[in-house]
């Protein structure tokens, strides 16, 4: 009889290990379904962090540039050698006007005004035009340059007579090509 209370014994352990052996199954499931799960969640919360980071980034950059444009705005406005050039529109130009405040000893220019938009591939570019010399480059501005004003940096002492805006090939020229549709003299 010892022997048959062994093998009545027997039966209970394997269901206990097969019963077991089940929940250890489903448990490594679960816990491997919940793993996947928080893997997931984790990398899209890094990527929405790393986007979000991107942007802050980004704002901080334009935070930073609009801030020194404001400085060297107040700069152009409130210095007393500042002078105010009226650009008019030239014969045979598109229709527009625009505003140039240059301030010869800090080297800034500030430049707002209207223009129909440039013809396709063009660009309309600045131009300080010196006493004597070619046409110094004062970068391209916008059609509807009304509600921002462009800050310019140009040589500090640089003296001029007039600025002009000219149509250049997409993207700007290093030297004047195209037609004067824009252009003010400095009243001296």
């Amino acid at each position: 009889m010892p022997g048959q209370q062994s093998d009545l014994a027997q039966p209970p352990k394997k269901r206990w290990a097969l019963r077991f052996s089940l929940i250890f199954a489903a448990a490594t499931v679960i816990l491997a379904f919940a793993t996947y799960w928080l893997a997931k969640d984790d990398h899209e919360k890094r990527h929405d962090i790393q986007q979000l980071q991107a942007q802050l980034s980004a704002a901080q950059a334009k935070a930073a540039q609009d801030d020194a444009t404001m400085r060297a705005y107040a700069d152009v406005v409130a210095a007393p050698d500042t002078v105010s050039i009226t650009l008019q529109e030239q014969p045979g130009g598109p229709p527009g006007q625009a505003h140039v405040l240059y301030n010869q000893r800090l080297g800034l220019a500030l430049y707002s005004g209207q223009l129909s938009p440039a013809p396709a591939g063009k660009s309309y570019q600045l131009w300080l035009v010196p006493a004597s010399g070619a046409l110094v480059n004062a970068g391209l501005v916008a059609a509807n340059q009304q509600d921002g004003a462009v800050v310019v940096h140009l040589q500090q002492g640089l003296p001029a007579s007039a600025f002009a805006v000219t149509i250049e090939p997409e993207g700007g020229s290093p030297q004047a090509t195209g037609p004067k549709v824009l252009m003010g003299v400095l009243n001296n």
